[in-house]
């Protein structure tokens, strides 16, 4: 539901004078018959007053006419009638109510009895039309039309039509009463109702035999219940899946309209929930108060998953899986939003379908992407559980191009990676993980272990892969065993494997001896912490690549590397320095679980490392990351050195000479040594030439570099911090800034102190 539609009902009431003609029904009959319109941006709306319209106790009364008020295009139809429900409970967006105010107007001014039922939340948004209203709000018959429409449900639909034409069009008819159900509260598809408190549902729901004591419970978070015909497909396929996985789970309504939400999955203010599902709904978790919803977040302290409905009825299922896109460009706004509440992992698991034999569009699950979504939040909800001496951790790192030279963080990052991780070691120690007994490495040890054991090695060089090997730091995969975990593979993506890398196990980090092949994984083992490099996407080590026209699926390497790292290692997550993850070929928006970048991850969390100005959007959207920033490096104007500054010496002095051989003599050096860095006096104004020259030079001296790499969880400090300062807050009013920053900094003294001593 849009956030700014809340809750609106039109009802306008046109008393047909006599001799009103519906020549175009072509009978007596119709002729004579009142005639309701109603306006609805619901399509299931729609159809269900479609149905509604030939059921045999209305069509041999009134005539009911449905007409869509979703989008300003189309509204071409006429207001007209006896009855006209204008907006429903889904709400008319107000491009629509200003292009149909007219009409409205109209249909007012020809003396039609008009109703605009507003939720009083929304009544300033409708402002401009609620002068048309001829129905006090306190009128009964206002708020009895409120009370059907307050559940959509084909009987309450129809029972409205009957309740309008006895109450305004004077038929003899007995509408029902409205069927009442619960907007909020806790839902399960085998229950008998709504539950208004968790304590009732958690009752009922171990009476059933359905609750594992013990196990993991998982959140489902939706809207409000509105339109179970719409929703309950996937709520109920979503409880199916969790709970044939022995997870319990409690389905339940967030939305700022109620103050109950979040005692639904809390319990003597501790969460009940080990995770959470947010069903997409194309607004922050709370659309009025964002930072509310985040604070709610933050109480739960669980991971929440993005569980995305594909809105559009022009996508289906086919057209969503030949997508190279997947999220619609219209709907990107589902996932950018739940991001901005911090919610990972985005996972569409529905498209519309239309039900052939109602008409009622549908929130069609897809099967597979459900399974996917359930698998990995049960990884989350276990991370969660576990002990932090129990957890396997994988740290993967950067090794591209073979060689021992060239390891650690993407170079981009400007990440000391050596230092980071033997930071990340000691801090996981210190937390309690198992990280073995030995010592562990400072920051040169490590680097040297990474390049000389850990590393990858290039086809060209067997020789260091045998001696790898033998040493026993590596992990071998026999042939045999990862054939079979490549057989079961489609045949299309097998055949896109080996028509890129060639037949399995291809030629990438494979050792043979006397038993056989195996492709080999260099590792460096701290007790249940494994650091690997991440294998190379090889292009670089077979130009042939490079002339691939599409692109490239990854090596049998790379998937060895990640199917043993789940299915023998049992990794409970990986801790990404460098991952090939998101370069993977896949949907743009959102991964199917059928994509590359999906096969790798498996069920496997994966946490990775970015500096805080990189695209982290292509990481999450494209492979599930759990986004942790780092800053920036401390950025330090680049100065003048050697033969430039030098030259920049002699200009100064040139410029400062006043005795005219001294100057020439300047004159000449500056000639020679511009050539140096390609400029070359031809014989024109030299002043102009100089200016050129200096120029130059003071954009390379003001230039501002990295002051070395990042290393992770360590702030700037000292020299590092003053630099930073000095980037920051360049000299104001004429004051020595980077003595003040020294004087505050180094020797703590008061800004006040520092004046005086400065």
């Amino acid at each position: 539901m849009k956030k700014h539609i809340l809750y609106t009902a039109l009802v306008i009431c046109l008393f047909a004078a006599s001799g009103t003609s519906f020549a175009e029904n072509g009978t007596a009959q119709n002729q004579s018959m009142p005639e309701i319109l109603i306006v609805s941006s619901s399509p299931n709306e729609i159809a269900l007053l479609n149905r509604v319209a030939n059921d045999s106790d209305i069509r041999n009364i009134i005539k009911v006419r449905a007409e869509s008020g979703r989008t300003e295009t189309n509204l071409t139809y006429n207001i007209s009638g006896d009855v006209i429900i204008f907006g429903t409970r889904s709400g008319l967006s107000s491009p629509v109510w200003e292009a149909l105010s007219d009409k409205l107007r109209a249909a007012r001014d020809s003396g039609s009895t008009i109703m605009i039922c507003v939720e009083p939340l929304a009544r300033d948004s409708y402002a401009p039309i609620l002068n048309l209203q001829t129905v006090s709000t306190s009128d009964p018959r206002f708020n009895e039309s409120l009370r059907y429409l307050n559940y959509t449900s084909e009987r309450n639909l129809k029972n409205l039509i009957l309740y309008l034409a006895a109450s305004f069009c004077n038929l003899n008819v007995t509408p029902s009463a409205p069927e009442q159900r619960p907007l909020w509260g806790i839902y399960h598809p085998d229950a008998p109702k709504i539950f208004g408190n968790l304590t009732e549902y958690l009752d009922w729901y171990m009476e059933t035999g359905r609750y594992h004591e013990g196990f993991p419970t998982v959140g489902i978070l939706s809207t409000e219940y509105t339109d179970m015909a719409r929703d309950g497909p996937l709520l109920d396929a979503l409880v199916r899946s969790f709970e044939s996985k022995n997870v319990n789970v409690i389905v339940s309504t967030y939305t700022y309209r109620d103050a109950n939400s979040m005692k639904y999955i809390m319990l003597n203010g501790k969460a009940i929930i080990d995770a959470a599902v947010l069903i997409s709904r194309g607004a922050t978790l709370n659309s009025q108060n964002w930072t509310g919803g985040v604070e709610d977040l933050q109480k739960l302290n669980v991971t929440v998953l993005n569980g995305i409905r594909i809105f559009s009825t022009s996508m289906n299922l086919t057209s969503w899986e030949n997508s190279a896109q997947g999220v619609p460009c219209s709907e990107v706004y589902q996932l950018s939003l739940a991001e901005m509440d911090g919610i990972i992992e985005p996972i569409v698991i529905s498209v519309k379908e239309t039900d052939p034999l109602t008409g009622v569009i549908y929130n069609r699950p897809i099967d597979y992407q459900i399974e996917w979504l359930v698998k990995r939040t049960i990884s989350w909800m276990n991370l969660k559980k576990l002990s932090n001496h129990d957890k396997k951790i994988v740290i993967t790192y950067y090794s591209e191009g073979g060689g021992k030279a060239n390891v650690g963080a993407d170079i981009d990052y400007y990440l000391n990676a050596q230092a980071s991780i033997a930071a990340i070691l000691k801090a996981m120690q210190e937390r309690g993980y198992n990280v073995g007994n030995r010592t562990l490495p400072g920051e040169a040890e490590l680097a040297h272990l990474m390049a000389e054991v850990g590393s990858n090695v290039g086809t060209w060089a067997p020789g260091e892969l045998e001696n790898r090997v033998k040493s026993g730091s590596v992990i071998l995969i026999p042939e045999d065993e990862y054939l079979n975990w490549f057989s079961e593979l489609p045949l299309d993506m097998q055949r896109e494997v080996t028509d890129a890398w060639g037949p399995a196990p291809g030629n990438l980090m494979v050792y043979t001896n006397s038993t056989g092949k195996y492709i080999v994984i260099p590792k460096l083992e701290f007790g249940n912490i494994l650091l690997a490099p991440e294998p190379v996407w090889g292009w670089l080590q077979d130009n042939t690549t490079l002339y691939n026209t599409g692109k490239l699926p990854p090596t049998h390497n790379l998937l060895a590397f990640y199917w043993w790292m789940r299915k023998v290692y049992r990794a409970d997550a990986i801790l990404s320095v460098f991952s090939l993850v998101p370069l993977m070929p896949g949907k743009q928006e959102g991964l199917s679980s059928k994509d590359w970048g999906a096969v790798l991850l498996q069920d496997m969390p994966i946490i990775h490392v970015l500096p805080m100005d990189a695209p982290a959007i292509f990481d999450k959207r494209r492979a599930n990351m759990l986004i942790i920033n780092f800053m920036t490096p401390v950025l330090i104007p680049s100065g003048l050195y050697g033969n430039l500054s030098e030259l920049y010496d002699n200009i100064r002095l040139y410029m400062e000479t006043v005795d005219d051989t001294l100057k020439n003599a300047y004159r000449d050096k500056i000639i020679n040594q511009s050539r140096t860095v390609g400029f070359n006096y031809t014989g024109d104004s030299f002043d102009e030439f100089l200016a050129d020259v200096t120029a130059y030079l003071d954009d390379i001296r003001k230039s501002y570099i990295p002051y070395g790499p990042h290393v992770l969880g360590r702030a700037p400090e000292g020299e590092e911090l003053i630099q930073l300062l000095i980037a920051m807050l360049p000299p104001i009013n004429g004051t020595a800034t980077e003595s003040l920053l020294r004087e505050v900094v180094l020797n703590n003294l008061t800004p006040e102190e520092a004046q005086i001593r400065t």
